[in-house]
């Protein structure tokens, strides 16, 4: 468990961004485009049962030697205090967000097949480190197919019943809520909301929340781990219905969104991930990933 404030602590490291502009050029594309560079390149990599815990010393370049890619960024994604981190530029000449033609930075492993890869992060208001965000200020996992045209589909955490006004100096407790969006182009199936039982949150712990998405035979499906299971055990629990997307190579990882206000920032602990292939759909491929114990 947490003691004292270690969310608003990692929040004032975070001000110091690594100095990533020169390598982000060197393998990312331009910040939030509608047209995706096709001159991207993929490199074989095992994506058997990886697990990447984001440890003190990691970094982008040794992230990227794992076959991590970065698309969209405008040095929105870092590594820091042993977190993955995906927050808002305060300033953008463009959108920073999913939809209407335009993309949130990401950092993705590629699949042409089947896959499962599972997020444990935080979403937080990137200031003070608290709770209170305005509203499509959101955090989570993208799907994006490139060619033969972009489409692509997220789950995205946020909080929800927050307070109007909201005081944003302390760790106001509030719900945390999953939404699943798609490319309005595209047929990639209706959107959904999963706020919990009872309307009462997903999240094991305050902001925090474990996620997952699998693709089976050109299906994908979006999951929560449910808060009341434990990590050894974990029972995860469909959000919405599956999406049929088809069996093209596809970008996953982590994202953000920011709305009209640019607020969020993702603090993800861990991110697992498999393309193994097995034969009983994303209930075995859910099972291929070793959750890490709580801290």
């Amino acid at each position: 468990m947490r003691t004292g404030h270690p969310t608003m602590a990692r929040r004032r490291s975070c001000h110091a961004l690594l100095a990533l502009t020169g390598l982000a050029g060197a393998f990312a594309l331009a910040s939030c485009r509608s047209v995706v560079d096709s001159g991207i390149t993929y490199r074989d990599c095992d994506r058997n049962k990886v697990g990447e815990g984001f440890d003190v010393g990691s970094t982008i370049e040794a992230l990227s030697e794992k076959c991590w890619e970065i698309a969209n960024d405008d040095d929105n994604v870092f590594v820091d205090d042993g977190d993955l981190i995906l927050r808002m530029k305060d300033r953008s000449a463009e959108p920073q967000r999913w939809g209407f033609g335009t993309q949130g930075p990401m950092i993705f492993q590629h699949f042409e097949g089947n896959f499962v890869m599972a997020a444990r992060l935080e979403v937080l208001e990137k200031q003070y480190g608290s709770l209170c965000l305005p509203p499509d200020n959101e955090v989570g996992l993208v799907v994006r197919q490139t060619v033969p045209e972009l489409a692509w589909t997220t789950v995205l955490i946020s909080p929800f019943d927050v307070d109007d006004p909201c005081e944003s100096t302390g760790e106001p407790e509030f719900p945390i809520q999953a939404r699943v969006r798609r490319s309005a182009e595209t047929d990639w199936g209706p959107e959904a909301l999963e706020r919990g039982p009872d309307d009462t949150g997903i999240a094991f712990r305050e902001g925090e929340t474990d996620v997952a998405v699998c693709r089976f035979e050109g299906t994908v499906t979006y999951y929560y781990r449910d808060p009341a299971t434990t990590v050894d055990e974990p029972t995860w629990l469909p959000i919405g219905e599956p999406v049929e997307t088809g069996a093209n190579p596809v970008d996953v990882g982590p994202t953000a969104s920011g709305g009209q206000e640019l607020e969020v920032e993702g603090h993800f602990t861990w991110v697992g991930y498999s393309d193994r292939d097995v034969g009983d759909g994303c209930t075995g491929q859910l099972q291929l990933l070793t959750l890490p114990v709580l801290e």
